[in-house]
């Protein structure tokens, strides 16, 4: 991480934990649709499919931010949807056929007698 990210980072930081330290300029990157690439938790593409994409947005934004002095922090958005979270509490995770709309956690808690214990 170089220094100007470091920076940015601490000052969005404080601009909501912190102290107030001014307003800050973020701005959202336009390009190509690199094609859905969905939930990559519960996709069955090969790694190697959809990486490419998400790494080009992270070094577009690694430029962008050299060329215009913004409070941009660049991270990669991967999208983890529900399944993420369902796993980390023990849900079992439905994935929809098509894949044409997001993972969903299946009830763990089915009736008063669970959800009691």
């Amino acid at each position: 991480m170089n220094a100007r990210i470091a920076r940015n980072r601490c000052h969005l930081r404080d601009l909501f934990a912190g102290p107030f330290p001014g307003h800050a300029l973020t701005l959202k990157l336009g390009g190509p649709d690199h094609g859905g690439r969905g939930d990559f938790l519960c996709s069955d593409r090969p790694v190697h499919e959809w990486v490419r994409g998400y790494a080009e947005d992270y070094r577009a934004q690694l430029r962008f931010l050299d060329e215009c002095d913004c409070d941009n922090v660049p991270y990669v958005g991967l999208n983890t949807n529900t399944g993420l979270f369902a796993a980390a509490f023990g849900c079992p995770v439905h994935v929809y056929e098509g894949r044409q709309t997001n993972a969903a956690a299946r009830p763990i808690v089915n009736s008063p007698e669970v959800a009691i214990l």
